[in-house]
């Protein structure tokens, strides 16, 4: 449907084909990254951005962000989408993640079948430095069963 380019240094642009050509905007119908996943997916983890969850998906999970980074407004479908899945919100560890979670948290609570906020203590912003940090799937997992906030 579209697609979000990172050029060097970072940043990012989002476009689409139409008419064969390249529209560099922002599509009028916005979607969770890799939905098609998600669809199939009884729990679902979602991250501030496409490195984290792709991160999560070499590690063997189903995760999705949405476009646009912690500034990005949380839309109605996001929330449609991932009703009556259980949610893992795993946040960023700075001001903009922890305000995006306070933002989607109420948008999702009662919707979803159940919902995991993790704040994955350590030295890094995000789910990926807790990776490169040496921490496993397993240690993941772990967490999510027994530490997470849950709804």
């Amino acid at each position: 449907m579209y697609s979000v380019v990172r050029f060097e240094p970072k940043s990012f642009r989002p476009g689409y084909y139409v008419g064969g050509r390249w529209v560099w905007r922002k599509h009028s119908r916005q979607i969770l990254y890799r939905l098609p996943e998600v669809i199939e997916a009884p729990i679902v983890f979602l991250v501030e951005g496409e490195k984290d969850a792709e991160r999560l998906r070499e590690q063997g999970f189903v995760a999705t962000t949405a476009a646009g980074g912690a500034e990005a407004p949380w839309l109605s479908d996001y929330t449609e989408t991932l009703a009556g899945r259980e949610v893992v919100l795993i946040p960023d560890r700075d001001v903009p993640g922890r305000k995006r979670a306070a933002t989607i948290v109420p948008a999702l609570f009662g919707k979803v079948a159940r919902l995991i906020v993790l704040d994955l203590e350590h030295a890094g912003k995000d789910v990926s430095d807790w990776f490169d940090a040496v921490h496993s799937e397993l240690e993941l997992i772990a967490l999510v069963e027994g530490e997470g906030v849950t709804q």
